[in-house]
């Protein structure tokens, strides 16, 4: 239980993060949703095109993208492991490729284009309820 409260608490302060836009030493810049997908853009072609060069700030895109989702799904699986789920998510039992929660969030924020002016995580979270809901059964 103390696990789950640490994930939780940890998680809660990604979500307390400014909204700024954050440089990273790399040059990758993220703010919101938007810079998000922009990102993600890259690590979805660079995944699935073969025999293609990219550049540099192609590759580092690429890789903050799945970095990004990588640790999230991580956390969810952890908070899912300890029978935690603050956020509505129900994530297979088997660790997912980070391509699939990335391909859910670019058609999220596709179909949602207001979504791309929001802070990131908050959107994130939206796409992956939407295509991993939980099957709850409520009491009457």
């Amino acid at each position: 239980m103390m696990r789950a409260f640490c994930l939780a608490l940890a998680f809660v302060g990604v979500l307390a993060m400014p909204a700024r836009a954050a440089q990273l030493p790399n040059g990758v810049t993220v703010s919101n949703a938007g810079d998000l997908e922009s990102q993600c853009v890259t690590a979805v072609v660079l995944a699935e095109v073969k025999n293609r060069s990219f550049t540099s700030e192609e590759r580092q895109a690429a890789q903050y993208c799945a970095g990004y989702f990588s640790a999230l799904n991580d956390v969810l699986m952890a908070l899912r492991d300890d029978g935690v789920n603050p956020f509505g998510i129900c994530y297979p039992g088997q660790p997912l490729p980070p391509v699939v929660p990335i391909k859910a969030f670019l058609d999220f924020v596709g179909r949602h284009q207001d979504a791309r002016h929001a802070i990131a995580m908050p959107v994130v979270l939206a796409s992956l309820s939407e295509v991993f809901p939980c099957n709850r059964v409520r009491a009457k």
